[in-house]
């Protein structure tokens, strides 16, 4: 009997690291599964296609926690959505780039676990070696971006908000343990004043600016206005989004 993917998310539950062992939790091998095949997730709106059901898997957990989290803060998430699992990206701009979210067929690109593993080796995200939780955490901030982009208000967002939204559901939904880790390696303060949320110093240190975006958004009294305020264009700082 061949297992549905809603029955592997559920066995893959019990263990950590999904990814890595999926084949042990369904007691037999995983075949490779056409670069092509889509596995749609279970009560979002989200396609997924990867090499293998336990890729899948990771990726269907990571949408759900995303729309669940991004749900809860007002943004609308019917949309369809697809992501694919890749060995590669059409272009990578910048070096640490391990995802891309294309606004003209609302398709999200994630380079594979394995190829992530492998890049992490020599520029590890967040300073951090690549683990499976890190992975779909990144999978989150490409998804973010998408939902986010459906969402805004206005015709050119700036990159201090787009990055800002992508970067907050990213710590905010992902593992706690990953999320203490990656705040314990970086000390720096939240934002604290909007000026400050610029793409410059996004630029200078991606990582710095999601924590101090991050620790911005949990000190608010009430963060789903201050999202609602970069969706309508009310917070504009003078970079664009390009």
């Amino acid at each position: 009997m061949i297992a549905t993917l809603a029955q592997i998310v559920r066995r893959l539950s019990m263990f950590p690291y999904p990814a890595l062992l999926c084949a042990a939790v369904l007691g037999t091998r995983i075949a490779a599964a056409d670069a092509d095949t889509a596995f749609p997730c279970a009560g979002v709106p989200v396609r997924v296609y990867a090499p293998s059901a336990g890729e899948a898997a990771q990726a269907c957990e990571a949408a759900t926690r995303t729309i669940r989290f991004m749900r809860g803060h007002k943004f609308l998430t019917e949309r369809p959505l697809r992501i694919r699992i890749v060995e590669r990206l059409p272009s990578r701009p910048h070096s640490s780039d391990l995802g891309q979210f294309d606004a003209r067929t609302s398709e999200i690109k994630v380079l594979s676990y394995k190829i992530c593993q492998e890049l992490a080796v020599d520029k590890p995200p967040f300073k951090i070696p690549m683990s499976p939780a890190l992975h779909k955490s990144f999978i989150v901030h490409e998804l973010a971006h998408a939902i986010a982009h459906d969402n805004f208000e206005i015709t050119k967002p700036s990159l201090g908000a787009h990055e800002y939204i992508a970067y907050t559901v990213q710590l905010a939904v992902m593992e706690t343990t990953l999320r203490e880790q990656i705040l314990d390696r970086y000390t720096v303060d939240a934002f604290t004043d909007e000026s400050e949320i610029t793409s410059l110093y996004l630029e200078l240190s991606p990582a710095s600016f999601a924590v101090k975006s991050y620790k911005h958004l949990m000190n608010l009294p009430d963060p789903t206005s201050f999202y609602r305020r970069l969706l309508s264009g009310g917070f504009v700082p003078a970079d664009v989004w390009e």
